[in-house]
């Protein structure tokens, strides 16, 4: 929960700010890349290590701010497609449940586990993006799976650099924020 005193919230409000500002200055600098980025790794590991609190609100600032101020250009379409990164915090807080209910983590534990959510997360993340893009593109979802980077390349490519980026990125968050139980704020 957030604290009540003014330290508490201040040392949030800053952390929500860093990590919206390095998910989406990463996402600018890594754009060459497809479907290579920081931002999911970060909006994951800002929800399991710090709180649910920051990961939910890094995950909405750095999709408004990356959705308008796009390489591309912006789109009406990050209304649809950005609340689709609670996906990430939803997964953090399954992922800090687990973390909470283990005694010992060991570091092969903790890669294996975090790889699997990245996987996973990132799979429902695609999936829901495409369809959703796909109803208000083709007035289909079905038509938006087939056709968006799901499955095939650009899913698998979002998918594996995902399952490398959690475990490095959500490793930084544990030894500079957090520990190995979960993160200090234990409360979920």
């Amino acid at each position: 929960m957030l604290q009540r005193n003014n330290k508490g919230i201040s040392q949030r409000v800053s952390l929500i700010a860093l990590f919206t500002a390095l998910s989406v200055s990463t996402n600018y600098l890594l754009f060459p890349l497809p479907n290579v980025a920081l931002m999911d790794a970060i909006v994951f590991s800002s929800a399991a290590v710090i709180d649910l609190y920051v990961g939910l609100s890094v995950a909405i600032l750095s999709w408004l701010v990356y959705g308008v101020f796009n390489p591309l250009g912006g789109s009406y379409m990050v209304i649809f497609t950005a609340p689709s990164e609670l996906v990430y915090v939803l997964f953090a807080a399954l992922f800090r449940w687990y973390l909470l209910k283990l005694k010992q983590n060991s570091i092969f534990e903790l890669v294996s586990i975090s790889s699997l959510f990245a996987f996973f997360s990132t799979l429902c993340y695609d999936l829901i993006t495409n369809g959703v893009t796909g109803l208000l593109w083709y007035n289909s979802i079905i038509m938006g799976l087939l056709t968006m980077n799901f499955p095939i390349p650009m899913g698998i490519i979002h998918e594996v650099s995902n399952m490398v980026l959690f475990p490095v990125i959500l490793s930084l968050f544990f030894k500079f924020y957090g520990s190995n139980n979960g993160g200090e704020n234990n409360e979920i």
